[in-house]
């Protein structure tokens, strides 16, 4: 009896310590899915897109977000951005909320304690922004002292290009964001980004601080503003004063840019700027050697940037329209996760300045390389012929009329005869012929040098200047843009069978040698 008991206990307390040991694995390693933080993000393919109305919720509202940073009641989570905000090595957040009781878009930096891991508040901040496809926000060492600022721009519901920047700083014992920078104006907005020393890359000294420029409209008396000038102000950071502060200004006359034209482009229909954008650009500064081009197809809601062999193409979702210009945003065609913002602003009638905005919570250097100031390939007007552009004789005649011909810096002199012209280049002489002849729709100047090498082109296209003048109509004041035969602007084209494109190189705008 005795020995049927013995190996009945064993095997009751095997059973007992197996249960033990099964509960304990339940209880004790137990997943933390609070810790988790990754997304997964599924690339959408073109025809799953939809495009953005005031009744729904933009693509980036839709997307699902996770956080720490706690949320208040009445808040909804639209966007997050890990940075190191305080300088203490720790990754911070900086979120983006919207308000129950306000339309608006709200800030909120956050700031991590590396010993219990909580993450605390700071007072949040309001913006003007009320549309996240007109809105982006990033960190950046603006100051060059090696501490993250936060950016955020884009424009605003009244059209005004908005940007503010902020830097983290201790008040009586607490962090708070201070602003150092606050920039609001009708025309744009960016930083200038210039590059660094090695020994700022491996944090041995400061760097350089970026400049801001802004472009804004010439504000006339009583509230007018000049459609042919706008202003242009360098801010540069102040150390002492801890913010960016105003160093330069300029006043910049938009030169051929004829009111007429400019009044025909701004309209104020999103159609008629999307027509005079139609068409291939090409960027007029290419550092690489490579040209770059932008390619507008509004018809088909497609924006096509092409470099070298390489395009990619981008789903025009929506525009609005600006005080001198438009502000557009894409989809990546192949990648709908990968939202891209076009701020165009007006140069010329032939001419656009374009930034680049992408928002992918990343800094992409790349983009820097787009950014710029592009002419359309084609020089035909935007809406036909140009009345200026006259007879080729008419040009031939004002060439030989002008005694010299100089640029504004008086760098460069040009004399024409019946078919000889004389070139002064500091104190370089250059002679040759020339030919006026038209192709296509524009009047083209050819230059055959007697010596080998010339600082001019083969062929340029010519186009006389513009001007405002004040005339008596009915005992009425009015101005009245005409052509101005003082001022020809040369472009450097080439010339096909039936046609001429614009290709690289220096355009010159020569003046009459009295007029200057």
């Amino acid at each position: 009896m005795k020995s049927k008991t013995v190996p009945v206990l064993f095997v009751l307390a095997a059973a007992l310590i197996a249960g033990v040991f099964f509960i304990s694995k339940k209880v004790l390693v137990k997943e933390d899915k609070s810790s988790t933080r990754a997304r997964i993000v599924t690339p959408k393919s073109a025809g799953t897109a939809s495009s953005e109305t005031e009744s729904t919720a933009s693509s980036i509202e839709s997307e699902k977000y996770e956080t720490f940073v706690p949320l208040y009641s009445g808040e909804t989570l639209i966007s997050t951005l890990t940075i190191d905000i305080n300088n203490d090595g720790y990754d911070d957040e900086v979120i983006i909320v919207r308000k129950a009781n306000s339309q608006n878009l709200w800030v909120v930096a956050a700031l991590i304690d590396s010993e219990s891991g909580l993450y605390e508040r700071l007072t949040p901040i309001e913006t003007q922004f009320t549309r996240t496809r007109t809105f982006s926000y990033m960190g950046m060492d603006v100051t060059g002292e090696h501490k993250n600022a936060l950016v955020y721009q884009g424009v605003a519901d009244d059209g005004n290009y908005v940007m503010e920047i902020y830097l983290c700083v201790e008040e009586h014992g607490r962090s708070e964001l201070r602003n150092i920078g606050d920039f609001s104006c009708d025309g744009t907005v960016f930083i200038q980004q210039t590059e660094r020393s090695e020994s700022y890359a491996l944090a041995m000294s400061k760097g350089e601080s970026f400049s801001v420029w802004v472009y804004k409209s010439d504000v006339q008396k009583e509230g007018e503003t000049s459609a042919q000038n706008q202003i242009q102000q360098e801010y540069k950071w102040n150390p002492a004063s801890q913010k960016y502060e105003l160093a330069h200004e300029i006043n910049v006359t938009a030169g051929r840019l004829a009111a007429t034209e400019l009044s025909r482009i701004q309209d104020g229909t999103v159609e008629t700027f999307a027509a005079f954008l139609d068409g291939l650009w090409y960027k007029t500064s290419n550092t690489d050697g490579n040209i770059r081009y932008m390619y507008f197809n509004y018809p088909e809601n497609e924006i096509i940037q092409l470099y070298k062999d390489t395009q990619e193409v981008y789903e025009w979702e929506d525009s609005k329209l600006r005080h001198n210009g438009i502000y557009l945003t894409a989809v990546n065609a192949d990648i709908m996760n990968l939202h891209r913002r076009f701020d165009i602003a007006l140069v010329n009638t032939d001419e656009i300045k374009i930034t680049l905005r992408d928002d992918i919570n990343l800094i992409i250097s790349e983009n820097t390389q787009w950014d710029g100031n592009y002419k359309k390939m084609s020089l035909q007007n935007t809406f036909g012929e140009s009345s200026v552009a006259g007879d080729k004789n008419l040009y031939s005649k004002e060439l030989k009329k002008g005694d010299v011909w100089k640029t504004a810096d008086a760098a460069l002199a040009l004399s024409f005869g019946d078919f000889t012209y004389s070139l002064l280049n500091g104190g370089l002489t250059e002679n040759g012929v020339y030919s006026v002849d038209k192709i296509g729709s524009f009047n083209v100047i050819q230059f055959r040098s007697d010596s080998e090498n010339s600082i001019l082109a083969e062929a340029y296209s010519m186009e006389f200047g513009t001007k405002v003048i004040t005339e008596t109509v009915k005992r009425k004041t009015v101005e009245r843009v005409v052509t101005d035969y003082n001022n020809i602007t040369f472009t450097p084209v080439k010339i096909t069978s039936t046609d001429c494109f614009a290709v690289e190189g220096k355009s010159y705008v020569l003046t009459r040698d009295d007029t200057i």
